[in-house]
């Protein structure tokens, strides 16, 4: 532990200046990787023993009970854009350790290439993969894990080559339904560069997670707290005009600006409800404030930053499917389906 935090401590001054607002590399590792947790808002941690796509979210929910399970997740976004992610996981007792691994890829489809008058002249195509693998232990009540992340990008005739490390920390009280974690995610360096003496940073976040299932309720809620190291995340644009009266006078110098507190501080909460309708069944949704306010319009806000979904089981097969709403040009929909080998293989023995 002395070791991973000294490594996370070097890693800071890369990220100090990290900001939101699409001036990072590779944030394709932002998007959230399953179903579940696309249906409670993005980037959710909800408690779940068995849900392996939690791995990548916090490495430190690695545990027994996902031993020999795999998930596999695809979403189509709005312009015929396809992202998807599967993942295996597995346990070796000797070791008392869990283990996971991933892949996480991104295909922008096809596009024409054109001249500067227009006149198409080829075609080209964008893609991005995200490999990982990850581990946890447990002491106590606590589980603490670390992951480590080979990213590559390819746009056009333009390639990218990266790495990162994800640290996390869990609190489980099973007596009370409750989980408590914090994740460190995307420490790391874009080794080579699209161009020549541009290297960019990469989707630095810190979160926090809470999820709790209430007594006598089948209902479980979650709340997760992210880019923890920086106050203002709202996105300032740049082609924004100063206001000005009819007499031509610049209004910002005249009236006090608005300090948007409550718009700042809610833009880093997502909210997540999941309602167990006993063990094979599952309603969600959920709430991102972000992402309502930056795809929203002014005119016509939607649905904008509400997402939904729901979860089943059949046999030993769980099949989720979310809907997440952007903006009203397009929404994003979701499919994950995950299982345990052990319901099909012999058993293991170590």
């Amino acid at each position: 532990m002395k070791f991973s935090f000294a490594v996370l401590l070097s890693f800071l001054p890369f990220c100090a200046f990290t900001q939101t607002g699409g001036i990072n590399t590779f944030d394709f590792l932002q998007l959230p990787v399953s179903a579940r947790s696309n249906a409670l808002g993005g980037n959710q941690f909800s408690w779940d023993s068995t849900d392996i796509s939690l791995g990548i979210e916090n490495p430190a929910a690695y545990n027994p009970a996902m031993n020999r399970k795999m998930a596999f997740n695809t979403s189509i976004y709005p312009g015929g854009i396809n992202h998807g992610y599967a993942a295996y996981s597995w346990n070796n007792q000797k070791l008392k350790t869990s283990f996971g691994a991933g892949i996480q890829y991104v295909a922008y489809g096809n596009f024409e290439q054109t001249d500067e008058s227009g006149r198409v002249i080829g075609n080209f195509s964008a893609s991005e993969y995200m490999l990982h693998s990850g581990a946890a232990r447990q002491y106590g009540p606590f589980r603490y894990g670390t992951n480590m992340k080979i990213i590559y990008s390819q746009l056009e005739s333009y390639n990218s080559f990266g790495f990162a490390v994800d640290f996390g920390g869990l609190y489980i009280d099973s007596s009370k339904n409750l989980a408590l974690g914090i994740s460190v995610l995307n420490l790391g360096y874009q080794l080579f560069t699209y161009t020549p003496g541009t290297r960019e940073s990469l989707p630095f976040d810190i979160r926090i997670a809470l999820s709790k299932k209430l007594e006598h309720v089948p209902f479980r809620f979650d709340v997760v707290v992210h880019h923890l190291y920086t106050w203002d995340i709202r996105y300032n644009d740049p082609n924004q005009s100063n206001p000005t009266n009819i007499f031509g006078i610049d209004t910002l110098n005249t009236i006090k600006p608005k300090t948007y507190f409550a718009d700042k501080l809610a833009r880093h909460f997502i909210f997540g409800g999941e309602l167990i309708l006993g063990p094979s069944l599952k309603i969600r949704m959920g709430y991102n404030h972000q992402r309502r306010m930056e795809f929203s319009e002014n005119i016509r806000r939607s649905w904008a930053g509400f997402s939904f979904g729901a979860g089943i089981r059949i046999a030993h097969v769980n099949i989720d499917y979310s809907l997440a709403s952007y903006n009203v040009a397009g929404t994003a929909h979701m499919f994950s389906l995950s299982t345990n080998l052990n319901t099909f293989l012999p058993k293991e023995r170590y």
